[in-house]
């Protein structure tokens, strides 16, 4: 049948080709389209991280979580290469309050098998020379520009459609003729769905001038 998704960035993008692969024919409804949207000026580190608040996670949640994870994670792997701009990269995670071994950073965390290279490091290898504690591990990096324009051009191979237009709340979402619609519209949906709850995790990106030796990514204690 048809369905819709609302949004255009990373996840309406991903969303809308995994269901043209299951057989949908899929109009996206967007206020933008790449290269006007915020996915593609934000950081494109795939990990699932920041998805919820580690109070309010139920076992069924870290259930779904870890079946999604592991199916992104295998679908990333076949699409690295210049095409959609995914390559391999290490990251650091330096800390002096040391880690949570139980957190989704931690020996113990059901996404473990995901980080390749995981290991903590001894003093001198890292350059973190004032930190008590460095882990590193493996992830992929996406570079939304290239990603976020291959996705588009796929989706449109695959015969879907694209409207633009805002949806400004429930009553235009009940209004679309397609009767199954997937919310992909990130910070956008606080006001759609009247979500008060919904807050943005990371509202800030500083563009700093190359830097070739810098060749990892740093993951911070207050995310996690």
């Amino acid at each position: 049948g048809r369905a819709a998704v609302l949004g255009s960035g990373a996840v309406g993008l991903a969303t809308a080709r995994l269901l043209q692969e299951a057989g949908f024919a899929v109009t996206i409804y967007t206020k933008a389209l790449p290269p006007e949207t915020t996915s593609n000026i934000a950081g494109g580190q795939w990990f699932p991280f920041g998805v919820s608040e580690p109070s309010r996670r139920t076992p069924l949640f870290n259930q779904q979580l870890l079946a999604a994870a592991e199916y992104a994670f295998k679908r990333y792997q076949i699409m690295i290469g210049a095409r959609f701009g995914i390559r391999w990269m290490r990251n650091y995670f330096p800390t002096n309050k040391g880690f949570s071994e139980t957190g989704y950073l931690g020996t113990q965390s059901v996404l473990r098998p995901m980080m390749p290279e995981f290991r903590d490091l001894n003093a001198g290898e890292h350059p973190f020379p004032g930190c008590s504690w460095v882990r590193q591990f493996d992830t992929l990096l996406i570079e939304p520009p290239t990603y976020l324009a291959a996705m588009l051009d796929e989706f449109r191979l695959a015969g879907g459609n694209y409207v633009i237009r805002e949806i400004a709340d429930r009553a235009a979402v009940a209004a679309l003729e397609e009767k199954l619609v997937f919310n992909c519209t990130g910070l956008g949906a606080k006001a759609i769905f009247q979500d008060d709850e919904l807050t943005p995790m990371k509202g800030q990106l500083t563009f700093l001038l190359p830097q070739p030796e810098v060749e990892y990514a740093v993951v911070r204690d207050e995310l996690y």
